[in-house]
């Protein structure tokens, strides 16, 4: 196993720190503001103490250390897991540091939700061993990667990246090309924008449009994705499904033809809505609850697949 330095201590950072760790591998997690680490450690030890599959907490968070030393972080490094702020600027600064340390056979990953490697990775002189690894947070808990890489990455590079997602017991999909967003969140887009819409043009509330999805659709939809989901909705299968009903899902695109940016105003009443929901649930701490049902979907899930 070869060393895995982890770019950022923030959450997403320390959560990939899990997995790695917890796989067996030694990671050297670099943040410049050394002041985020005890967070960090205090948030990996609480993680690892509720993981039934996780080896002694101890154990694993010895094999994570901690520095704020760039050039100590990638020496000796076999993969680089970046998971600091979402911007071009931040992501092109941090590059391009790296590209000046790393040798040519380091590997190094984005955790980027959004923006294409292509966009901070053209000018770099290691660029074709850059590539998008994108996780769904936390990704300790949720499986799946988008693996993107730009134009000029060596297919050996996605190859080798993929490989390491399977073997840490993530779930690695390689998207073919670049596209804003990649799969993943232009997905959860899609149905977040027809989500605002509905909520800001008063067709429901909240809690009615979040059971639509929590009581209704997730419940295919944790096993299956929706092209499996629609061929076993129709007689004859998804070509049946898509000739009866692809009019109406036409007519549904075409009447919001002019898409506007969400509201700021429906965005605090619907905050408002969601605390007074959590409220009445009963939460101290919703990620700490989030998470714990994670941790138990995730059992369940890998119950079912080895049944």
């Amino acid at each position: 196993m070869f060393k895995v330095t982890v770019i950022g201590s923030g959450l997403i950072g320390s959560s990939w720190a899990i997995a790695f760790a917890n796989a067996g591998y030694d990671v050297h997690i670099y943040d410049r503001d050394d002041t985020s680490f005890a967070n960090s450690e205090r948030y990996i030890r609480q993680e690892l103490a509720s993981l039934n599959t996780s080896a002694n907490a101890d154990e694993v968070i010895q094999r994570i250390k901690y520095t704020a030393s760039l050039a100590e972080a990638l020496n000796g490094a076999g993969y680089v897991q970046e998971s600091i702020f979402e911007t071009l600027e931040a992501k092109q600064e941090i590059f391009s540091a790296m590209d000046s340390l790393v040798d040519d056979d380091v590997i190094l990953a984005s955790s980027s939700s959004s923006i294409p490697c292509s966009a901070f990775s053209e000018a770099l002189s290691h660029r074709a061993q850059c590539l998008i690894a994108h996780p769904v947070n936390p990704p300790h808990l949720i499986p799946l990667v988008e693996m993107v890489p730009a134009p000029w990455t060596d297919p050996n590079v996605t190859e080798k990246a993929t490989a390491l997602m399977n073997d840490i017991g993530q779930t690695p999909v390689v998207v073919s090309k670049e596209i804003e967003g990649f799969i993943l969140n232009r997905l959860q887009g899609a149905l977040l924008n027809e989500a605002w819409w509905l909520y800001q043009e008063g067709y429901a509330s909240v809690d009615v449009i979040d059971k639509c999805i929590s009581d209704g659709l997730s419940h295919r939809w944790a096993f299956m994705g929706p092209f499996q989901t629609i061929s076993h909705n129709a007689p004859g299968g998804l070509v049946d499904y898509a000739e009866r009903f692809r009019g109406f899902n036409f007519g549904i695109a075409q009447s919001r033809s002019n898409p506007t940016k969400w509201d700021l105003n429906a965005a605090k009443n619907a905050a408002a809505e969601v605390d007074a929901l959590e409220k009445e649930m009963g939460l101290k701490d919703a990620v700490a609850w989030r998470n714990d049902m994670l941790r138990s979907f995730k059992q369940w899930k890998s119950n079912g697949s080895e049944s």
